[in-house]
């Protein structure tokens, strides 16, 4: 199916096509890679990997998945439990990142966090490490421990990642 505009409006231009074996295109782009072939919203389910901690109490996490780019948002409000001195880890994302597909976004660990923290995909998985900057030569990053925020702390990050 081809979608054009009105004789009257811009002189019946091609402005979205469906393509025979799936996807959409726009504006008489005919080219099955530049195709919208995959779009989903929904919710997630985050859940401690590692770092201590028995339990999370999440006020919200969503996702928007367009193409193999996927958007996760969350909101921790509290843990329970105590923290270890062993990496912080979430697990729980929606969709696994791909390979050599570290992506960083900001993280807030409110009430005893870390300055300048950040959450990052692992490749190949469906989990999250949170991170700052050493800011040492030499040191590129520093891991997040469990014991390194308190239970009344909150967690709210957003990152973008490709999947699988």
């Amino acid at each position: 199916f081809t979608f054009y505009t009105s004789p009257s409006v811009g002189a019946g231009q091609e402005r979205m096509r469906i393509l025979p074996n799936g996807g959409i295109t726009f504006n008489g782009d005919t080219a099955t890679a530049n195709a919208l072939d995959d779009y989903e919203e929904g919710t997630w389910t985050p859940a401690i990997g590692s770092g201590g901690w028995r339990g999370l109490t999440v006020a919200g996490a969503t996702y928007t998945k367009i193409g193999s780019k996927v958007t996760v948002w969350a909101y921790i409000n509290t843990f329970t439990g105590t923290g270890s001195s062993v990496e912080f880890t979430l697990t729980g994302l929606p969709f696994t990142s791909s390979t050599n597909n570290y992506a960083p976004g900001p993280a807030d660990f409110g009430n005893g966090g870390k300055v300048g923290s950040y959450a990052r995909t692992e490749q190949n998985s469906n989990n999250i490490v949170f991170l700052v900057s050493s800011g040492t030569v030499g040191v590129t990053r520093l891991a997040i421990k469990g014991n390194e925020f308190n239970s009344g702390a909150y967690l709210i990050f957003s990152l973008t990642y490709n999947a699988v």
